[in-house]
């Protein structure tokens, strides 16, 4: 486990954290703007936004504090974000999801931005210098091995 790669996550830990307090304030401010029948559809969006946002900050705060049986259940439904490559791919995926939402619509697109940049970033750093998330990985692999 180096310095780099321990700096790695732990700023990416706390930028996860921040986007997703971001996004729920986000999506509770959508829900708060839907003033019709019209735009009852956002409501939808409103609420993955908030259940994903909820999803990926509880995965994050039991990869700091582990509780062995919540991440028992995290690794069986959600297995996909304890990669990086993963993880990724989800973050861009929900920043899509932000987008959708549209009122509004400077911090939908401010929200949905910073996730997809934030993605972007950790996809490319993951593809460019692997070794800095394998630390991660492996003890996330180490993990599982010792569960029940």
């Amino acid at each position: 486990n180096t310095p780099r790669s321990s700096i790695i996550f732990w700023s990416f830990k706390v930028v996860t954290i921040l986007l997703c307090v971001l996004m729920v304030v986000t999506s509770i401010i959508g829900v708060q703007s839907i003033n019709g029948v019209e735009t009852a559809g956002k409501l939808f969006v409103a609420a993955y936004m908030f259940f994903f946002a909820i999803l990926l900050f509880s995965f994050e705060i039991i990869q700091i504090w582990p509780v062995e049986w919540i991440d028992h259940i995290f690794r069986r439904n959600f297995g996909f974000i304890y990669g990086a490559m993963g993880k990724s791919f989800f973050i861009i995926f929900i920043a899509f999801l932000s987008f959708g939402l549209g009122d509004p619509q400077s911090l939908t697109l401010a929200t949905g931005s910073c996730w997809a940049c934030f993605g972007g970033l950790e996809l490319g750093l993951y593809l460019k210098y692997p070794e800095w998330f394998e630390a991660a990985e492996d003890a996330d692999k180490q993990g599982a091995g010792t569960r029940s």
